[in-house]
């Protein structure tokens, strides 16, 4: 039973999603797929687990669960930590260094007041469904996308992250299990400020180990240090006088050994990337400056090619250049440049889709 994904069940007083690393003996439980009750074993050998009472039963979620379930079950259980205000951080390693040294052990994102998790939230203007977000005051303050078997193509709003159904499970149920063979050893993680690390697979915004920028670039040295004896010492970014300044591990990399810029601004460079445009000297890489040089246009695709085929476009998008992705569609025509790096530029980058279609060949012989 050690590689079996080991899912979750309903408590049947109160409705609550439940571990079966977090169960009791004595408690109902029922199947979060059929509704029928099931049984809780636990046991000196086996891993905790639930099963359905009858041998007949023909619902497969707790003996070889479909992706479906597995997805569904991932939504609940995040649901339910985020409802509990539980610390996430989801990491991304820098393509460069492969570290995260500004974020290890810290929140991707901070709780607030009349925070709520809502499953399948639907965008006002149908654009996405999001797998859970945290909406607070019908604004989304953050999303989690929960993926099983294909990514998401679509762009969300940020923060939002994506994760491995899968690993989220395992990796819950073994932190909570430790938990209970261990609880003075491992009683920490029962804090509210234990932050709890899963991986994210988006890798579309080219994440570094500060956000936009790694520490090793020779172009960081540009970013002003912080100075405790010079007068102005406010974050570059927003402006806030009272923060803890961006050190650089004692690597000597940073101006003074720390950077005028406070943590959210840092967490927020991975999309806004501000930091690298500001100091960084590189044209801003977007359609309208970078590739309008070169074709005056975003080529048109004679088809768009969908999950039959594994989303693999004849052309690959023109600005983050991989071949699998979801086309943007605009004029009654499919387009080279996927949905979410269109929505990095939006206004812009539909300005240029109006300009004169341009063919594959046309685009093949501009290089």
């Amino acid at each position: 039973m050690g590689d079996k994904l080991h899912l979750g069940a309903l408590d049947i007083e109160t409705n609550k999603y439940t571990l079966p690393s977090e169960a009791t003996k004595g408690r109902e439980y029922k199947c979060i797929d059929c509704d029928n009750r099931v049984i809780f074993k636990k046991g000196e050998i086996k891993r905790p687990h639930f099963a359905h009472y009858s041998q007949t039963n023909v619902c497969s979620y707790y003996d070889h669960p479909i992706e479906a379930q597995i997805h569904k079950d991932a939504k609940l259980l995040m649901q339910k930590m985020l409802n509990e205000k539980r610390l996430f951080y989801f990491k991304r390693d820098c393509l460069d260094c492969k570290n995260d040294y500004a974020f290890q052990d810290t929140a991707s994102f901070d709780y607030k007041e009349g925070d709520e998790a809502i499953l399948e939230y639907r965008d006002p203007n149908n654009k996405w469904i999001a797998d859970v977000a945290v909406i607070n005051n019908k604004q989304v303050r953050c999303i989690i996308e929960i993926k099983n078997t294909h990514k998401t193509v679509t762009p969300r709003p940020e923060p939002w992250f994506e994760i491995d159904a899968k690993n989220f499970i395992n990796t819950i149920n073994k932190l909570t299990e430790e938990i209970l063979q261990d609880p003075e050893k491992y009683s920490f993680r029962n804090e509210k400020d234990y932050v709890f690390e899963i991986s994210c697979l988006r890798n579309e915004l080219h994440p570094r180990c500060y956000g936009s920028f790694c520490y090793r670039e020779k172009w960081v040295r540009r970013i002003p240090g912080y100075d405790k004896n010079q007068s102005d010492n406010s974050c570059i970014l927003c402006k806030i006088e009272e923060y803890d300044p961006i050190t650089d591990g004692c690597t000597g990399k940073f101006q003074k050994g720390e950077i005028r810029v406070c943590f959210d601004c840092i967490r927020k460079e991975f999309y806004e990337k501000k930091l690298r445009e500001l100091y960084s000297g590189e044209i801003k890489k977007t359609i309208t400056d970078y590739y309008k040089k070169k074709i005056n246009s975003i080529p048109i695709l004679l088809r768009k090619v969908g999950m039959e085929s594994k989303w693999h476009q004849e052309i690959p998008c023109v600005m983050c250049t991989l071949n699998r992705y979801s086309p943007q569609y605009e004029n009654k025509n499919y387009y080279a440049i996927c949905k979410i790096c269109y929505s990095l530029d939006e206004e812009n980058n539909k300005k240029l889709l109006e300009t004169k279609v341009i063919t594959k060949n046309e685009y093949l012989m501009s290089d």
